[in-house]
């Protein structure tokens, strides 16, 4: 699972060029299932826009997909509530959503502001995904759209 900007992409490790990896702690494994990543746009300006301009303009493949730009996972926490999805809106625009969220809820104790949401894009769902508050790593996920025009 690669971070990039405000959602997570599930990323097949068939899809990973491991060669562009800078991180030896991001290198496949056999056997120890997903791995968290970050990916960040470069530092360069010039690069950032040419970056930007290939993904747009010549359907160049996005930042979370390439792997020259991923780092170890480490959350920023600020960034995570800032970015977070607001979980009341999506509830009170569907009663299916709202019930998985609730139930979510009863799962983990009740307190839907101890965890952050953001969005999950997978190759055949997208979901929400839950972090926790205290420490920005993946506990759990929520069946449902994370897309407001999706209700």
């Amino acid at each position: 699972m690669v971070f990039g900007v405000d959602r997570f992409t599930s990323i097949p490790a068939a899809e990973v060029e491991f060669d562009q990896l800078q991180y030896p702690e991001l290198q496949r494994r056999a056997g120890i299932g997903p791995l968290l990543a970050q990916a960040r746009p470069p530092a360069d300006p010039q690069r950032r826009q040419e970056l930007l301009f290939a993904v747009l303009l010549e359907g160049q493949k996005d930042l979370e997909y390439r792997a020259e730009f991923y780092e170890p996972y480490r959350p920023d926490l600020a960034h995570l509530r800032a970015s977070s999805l607001d979980l009341a809106k999506i509830a009170a625009r569907d009663a299916t959503a709202k019930a998985a969220i609730d139930a979510f809820a009863e799962q983990h104790g009740g307190r839907l502001d101890n965890y952050f949401y953001l969005p999950l894009r997978g190759k055949n769902q997208d979901l929400v995904l839950a972090l926790s508050a205290t420490d920005g790593m993946p506990a759990g996920w929520i069946p449902i759209s994370p897309w407001l025009e999706d209700y």
